[in-house]
């Protein structure tokens, strides 16, 4: 798992997490990710995907929902919402487009 030992808090490892995560199936997720203990990670990229994942919201909730509460990692720690979607410039006509970066 991206999220393991020496790279829990590695940007690229979570990015990558991130974009891999809402593919899997969530009862499973949550069920490897209290076995390996990587929950507060996780935790952190369900809350960003249930906040800009509009699309795909539910499965983010459930997610929580199933990780439990989670003692919060400190600010700065792990990437910001932002790296892990995909936004347009906000432009004279109104805001930008969000959109959560899943593969393919």
């Amino acid at each position: 798992m991206l999220l393991l030992g020496e790279n829990e808090y590695e940007p690229i490892a979570i990015r990558c997490a991130a974009q891999l995560t809402s593919r899997c199936d969530v009862e499973k997720l949550a069920r490897v990710a209290r076995r390996e203990r990587v929950g507060r990670v996780l935790s952190y990229i369900a809350t960003a995907g249930h906040t800009h994942d509009v699309e795909n919201r539910s499965y983010w909730v459930r997610l929580e929902i199933l990780l439990g509460k989670q003692e919060a990692v400190a600010d700065g720690v792990l990437p910001n919402w932002s790296r892990f979607v995909s936004q347009t410039g906000v432009t004279r006509n109104g805001g930008g487009n969000v959109q959560w970066l899943h593969c393919q």
